[in-house]
């Protein structure tokens, strides 16, 4: 018994040390589980339950939450991603038949209503009985992961320069758009866009303004269509539109001037305008697949270049197109019968012709003695070779051999032929590598124009290329018919043949190309030799990094006497004993490869266009090679003066504003003046008027300026002024005076007129090496003036902040883009409250634009610039296609939806087919109009107001609800009020920021809820946020509030709640 006693102790002990590990155990369990950023479970086989220990956040953020029939219960719950589904049944049915390990990602429903990627981990324990029990895992959030791994994929997907689709992912976009909507009964418009000149626009101002032009060209075009459509960089200066689902050919027309309207305004620094060509082809119309609508695409805007650009041009399959060269994709199309097999070629003909033109100087006889081979060897009637001339467009025959005795006339058929047909054989090698012409052909009624002196012939061609150029053609030729009229066997070409003909033809290509290439060099060298000694061109090349000189040319030595290799340049040329500050060289930035500039040499009193360019030889440093052009005289024939003003011409202010800079002993600042709405002077009074008020400026300027300043007339009112800055603040009271004195001036004389001075001004600095430039910065600076104008005179200074606001503009400006593209725009709607039953009554629909991080950009910080910029037409599309969804899923869902309002940007007004493609867009969803309000800002009509009457009275004939947002902000609309189409007037909430309401604005309300009343418009008031705002709107028998204090702006899934 004492034994038995003593093993229960033993026993007892034993079950309490193993009770204070499992309570050890599991308090570890419980710091781990605080410690770590997942959600751990448990999960019985058997019975199908899984026990929640620990969630990252929301609801399950609790201990031991426990799911019975997990697949069931959380597929009931609809948490799982429609598109995830399979994947949770897949991870459901790896624990559930007892899978070692798995991992499982896929989305599901937060507290939030938004999705989030969750990772599943989980390990499988088995029984004794080695049969799975229990699995044991964790759940992490992998959102960040994911996002980050999208936005990686979508920057591949990107041009890393205008952030447009790259070339692969727009062919990719389009292709699986075709294959996914094989519909032939609908239409789609593909655009394929090209700026005109802009190899000009590169070599003339240097590859950062064509950048610039580049993503401003990418900006305004993705700005003019809808998420929908497909918009790519395919080129350096190419781009492609494709846009689904249009209604008719008109519209698909419609669009491409569209296109060439929105590119063709843009302008560069220097004024000159940009234009863009557009080639339209249609599907299914013109063609079915990708290569073939562009390949379509690409002729007509081929046509439309040759046309003379800045138009569009519709494919037609009527029509017979040149060959576009040099440019776009070509469609891979190879025989079946060509290079299959190597072993096909006739060698000993090959080596015969291989021998013979690679051992011989006279390349032109070793090609006729190839020709005359094998010719002979084919038995064949004539082998000849026509080459074709692009700038006199005339076909030559330059080879020639034949079985017949007299050759010159068929010679110059041929020649006659080809040059009137030249197009129809570019076509013909379109991405073929030859082309044959036999009976097979005209079964199929394919036979084409061959000439007279080449039917009744069997013929092999093939093109004589450089690149993707056709240079010209060889044909060999056999007699189609023998005596009886029959096709002899030997009449079809073998594969054999072609496979050697091929071969030999690719041969006399490559030296005919070499000999002609050698011609042409030797031409060149020749003609430059003369070009040089008639120009007296200077140059000479330095080392870049030393200066030193590594090669003069002689009229160098003739102009500096004391240039020679070895020296520094800036001692042998411009006598310095450094670097000189306006050296050429300056201007070469980001990795520009050409510059250009003037300068005046006070030591020759001459003017010198200067020019540097990069050479890059393999393997050796980088050079510059300098070329100096002395331009004094070219300069001395410009006109100097304006002839309205006397002023200086720019060209002459130009120089001589260079001539000043050159003298460093001075400072200046650059004044951009203009009169605000000058046009207005013109209309108002007549261009006489207008001249006799510019001459009056000018005179006044002139004489408030000193012998060492400037000034010309750019046009119209715009006059620069280039004045000494000895003291900033002086320089500043001075600018003020000026706008100050000379409106004073005007309005004297035409005191009826009200006249603003506006004006730019810029601090000329050591670093600015481009005068051009500096004069743009002075005018982004009276533009900016001109938008900060407040009923007085105004200038503004170019600072470095203001640079880098503007550089921080274009930042926006791409992350706009990136947004519209990954769906950051979300639209949130802000309920109308009826005062009468304070009930909703409506709903305003507005965007918010939600970073991937959680971030929230104010409407304020890029509404205006999306405005400005024209991306306001994308995100309006993409927010009016959003609200129609969902308005249409609550009336499919039976709900009693209210009138939601949309804001509608002057933009939109701007364009004639705005109406009908709101109405077009409002009826696609099946939406009745009046559940529809357009909000227009009272701005609308401070400009060009019987036009904006008209665009509104046409929306609202259409059956849609009017309302002026923001009203009583501006009074320009008093007079004209009972003459606007409007339904509502909503009151702006800046009457009801001062809390109690003063006196001044409870009558300037009042007054405006009488008016308002009197023309039987409803009122609805903006910003109402406490409880003595909706006592007074109600005792005023306003219809609606809108504010804080009933709902906040909110996820249309909350409002749906309301409704």
């Amino acid at each position: 018994m004492m034994q038995d006693s003593d093993e229960e102790l033993r026993l007892n002990k034993r079950i309490r040390e193993l009770e204070h590990e499992l309570e050890l155990s599991k308090i570890k369990y419980s710091i781990l589980a605080d410690c770590t950023d997942c959600g751990l479970w448990e999960y019985d086989i058997e019975t199908k339950c899984l026990n929640q220990s620990k969630k990252l956040h929301g609801i399950w953020e609790h201990e031991n939450l426990i799911i019975p029939n997990y697949q069931e219960t959380v597929l009931g719950w609809g948490l799982i991603h429609p598109e995830d589904l399979d994947v949770f049944k897949a991870y459901c049915n790896s624990m559930d038949s007892g899978v070692p390990s798995f991992q499982y990602d896929l989305r599901a429903v937060t507290d939030n209503s938004e999705f989030t990627w969750l990772r599943y981990t989980g390990s499988t324990y088995y029984g004794e009985d080695g049969k799975p029990k229990k699995v044991v895992g964790k759940t992490i959030d992998v959102t960040k992961e994911k996002r980050e791994k999208e936005d990686l994929e979508r920057k591949a997907n990107l041009d890393s320069l205008t952030k447009l689709n790259n070339k692969v992912h727009t062919r990719s976009l389009i292709e699986d758009y075709l294959n996914g909507h094989d519909n032939e009964k609908t239409m789609h418009g593909f655009y394929l866009i090209d700026i005109d000149n802009f190899k000009q626009v590169n070599d003339t101002w240097g590859h950062l303004c064509g950048d610039n032009i580049l993503v401003q060209f990418a900006s305004r075009i993705l700005g003019s269509f809808t998420v929908r459509d497909i918009v790519g960089r395919v080129g350096g200066d190419e781009f492609l539109v494709f846009v689904p689902n249009i209604r008719s050919y008109a519209e698909a027309k419609r669009i491409a001037q569209k296109i060439v309207t929105r590119g063709s305004n843009l302008q560069m620094e220097n004024q000159q305008v940009i234009t863009v060509s557009v080639g339209m082809s249609v599907y299914p119309k013109d063609a079915q697949s990708y290569d073939a609508l562009y390949r379509s695409a690409d002729l007509a805007l081929y046509h439309a270049k040759r046309k003379g650009k800045n138009v569009f041009c519709a494919y037609d399959k009527k029509r017979k197109y040149q060959i576009r060269k040099n440019k776009g994709e070509r469609r891979e199309a190879y025989n079946e019968i060509i290079y299959k097999n190597m072993e096909d070629i006739e060698t000993k003909l090959f080596d015969y012709s291989f021998e013979m033109i690679s051992t011989t100087d006279d390349i032109g006889a070793a090609i006729y003695n190839i020709m005359q081979e094998v010719g002979i060897y084919y038995d064949l009637f004539r082998v000849s070779i026509v080459e074709y001339d692009n700038k006199t467009k005339i076909g030559k025959v330059s080879k020639f051999w034949t079985k017949e005795e007299k050759t010159e006339p068929i010679e110059q058929e041929l020649e006659t032929f080809f040059t009137q047909n030249w197009s129809t054989v570019e076509e013909r090698f379109y991405g073929l590598k030859f082309y044959v012409s036999n009976e097979e052909l005209d079964k199929e009624g394919k036979k084409e124009s061959v000439g007279k002196q080449m039917q009744g012939r069997c013929f092999v061609q093939f093109p004589i290329l450089d690149g993707e150029e056709l240079l010209g053609v060889i044909t060999y030729e056999k007699l189609q018919t023998n005596s009886a009229g029959m096709l002899p066997r030997e009449g079809h070409w073998t594969p054999s043949q072609i496979s050697t003909l091929s071969c030999i033809s690719k041969m006399i290509s490559s030296y005919l190309l070499k000999l002609n290439t050698k011609s042409e060099l030797a031409d060149e060298l020749l003609y430059t030799g003369y070009a040089l000694d008639s120009q007296k061109l200077t140059f000479y090349v330095i080392d870049s990094n030393s200066y030193e000189l590594l090669y003069v040319s002689n009229y160098a030595s003739e102009l500096f006497p004391n240039i020679a290799v070895g020296k520094k340049c800036y001692e042998a040329v411009m006598n310095q004993k450094q670097a000189c500050p306006n050296c050429p060289i300056a201007g070469l930035t980001n990795n520009m490869k050409h510059f250009a500039t003037e300068l005046y040499s006070e030591e020759f009193e001459t003017w010198f266009t200067t020019s540097v360019s990069v050479i890059q030889k393999e393997n050796k440093k980088k050079q510059y090679l300098l070329c100096w052009t002395d331009v004094t005289a070219f300069l001395e024939r410009v006109r100097s003066t304006d002839q309205l003003t006397g002023t200086l011409s720019y060209d002459k202010f130009y120089a001589e504003a260079i001539k000043k800079l050159s003298n460093t002993e001075r400072n200046y600042s650059i004044l951009y003046f203009g009169i605000k709405d000058f046009a207005r002077i013109n209309d108002e009074f007549g261009f006489e008027i207008g001249d006799m008020v510019i001459k009056l400026l000018a005179n006044r300027f002139l004489d408030v300026l000193s012998e060492h300043e400037l000034i010309c007339r750019i046009k119209g009112d715009d006059f620069i002024l280039m004045v000494e800055d000895k003291d900033p603040e002086h320089l500043k009271e001075r600018t003020y005076l000026m706008c100050r004195t000379t409106e004073i001036f005007l309005r004297t004389i035409y005191p009826t007129m009200n006249m603003y001075c506006i004006c730019g001004m810029y601090k000329i600095t050591e670093e600015d090496y481009s005068l051009s430039a500096v004069l743009d910065k002075a005018n982004k600076a009276r533009k900016k003036a001109y938008q900060q104008f407040t009923g007085d005179h105004s200038f503004f200074i170019y600072t470095r902040e203001y640079e880098r606001q503007e550089m921080e503009e274009l930042q926006l400006e791409r992350d706009i883009l990136d947004a519209l593209k990954s769906d950051q725009f979300q639209v949130y709607i802000q309920p109308k409250v009826s005062l009468e039953s304070k009930k909703i009554g409506g709903g305003e629909a507005l965007v918010r634009w939600i970073k991937p991080d959680g971030t929230i950009v104010p409407p304020g910080r890029f509404i205006p610039l999306a405005e400005k910029n024209g991306m306001v037409i994308e995100i309006d599309h993409e927010v009016y296609n959003v609200l129609f969804r969902q308005i249409r899923t609550w009336l499919d869902e039976g709900k009693d939806v209210p009138v939601i309002s949309i804001n509608v940007s002057r933009l939109h007004l701007l364009d004639d087919e705005f109406p009908k493609f709101f109405e077009s867009l409002v009826d696609s969803y099946g939406i009745p109009h009046n559940l529809i309000e357009v909000e227009i800002t009272e701005s609308v009509f401070f400009d060009k107001v019987d036009r904006m009457i008209s665009m509104i009275s046409k929306i609202r004939d259409m059956g849609f609800l009017i309302s002026m947002d923001d009203f009583g902000t501006g009074y320009s609309t008093l007079n004209i009020m009972s003459n606007l189409p409007l339904d509502i007037i909503k009151i702006d909430g800046k009457f009801f920021m001062n809390t109690p309401l003063d006196e001044r604005n409870r009558t300037i309300i009042s007054a405006i809820v009488n008016l308002t009343k009197s023309l039987d418009f409803s009122i609805v008031c903006e910003g109402i946020e406490t409880s003595e705002q909706v006592n007074y709107i109600t005792d005023e028998n306003c219809d609606f509030a809108q504010g804080y204090y009933f709902y906040k702006p909110m996820p249309m899934s909350e409002f749906s709640k309301l409704i």
